[in-house]
């Protein structure tokens, strides 16, 4: 497991991150260093997690509040719905991108 430090500095430069998909995927290799072996208890604890979302069969997990949950599929409809049209079309092939990835 490697843990999201909750900052780091290059150089003159303090980044600091919220979670992981704010680290650009050219970073990630500097994070290795941080890398730990995760305890017996650990795994069940978060396989248990992940057992309760898959119960929940809600189609998407978020992230709310620092916690994955299982949300419906128009969850994010009040974002989508405030965006200009560009916008929303971009959002629109990028999950029809993630569909076709996810059924290869």
């Amino acid at each position: 497991m490697v843990k999201l430090p909750e900052y780091v500095v290059h150089g003159k430069t303090i980044c600091f991150y919220k979670n992981w998909g704010e680290v650009a995927a050219e970073e990630f290799a500097g994070f290795l260093s941080g890398e730990r072996i995760v305890s017996k208890e650990e795994l069940r604890m978060y396989a248990s997690l992940w057992n309760e979302l898959v119960e929940d069969n809600n189609p998407l997990r978020a992230i709310v509040n620092g916690k994955m949950i299982g949300v419906p599929e128009d969850f994010y409809d009040f974002i989508i719905d405030t965006q200009p049209l560009a916008v929303k079309r971009s959002l629109f092939f990028k999950r029809a991108s993630i569909e076709i990835c996810n059924i290869l």
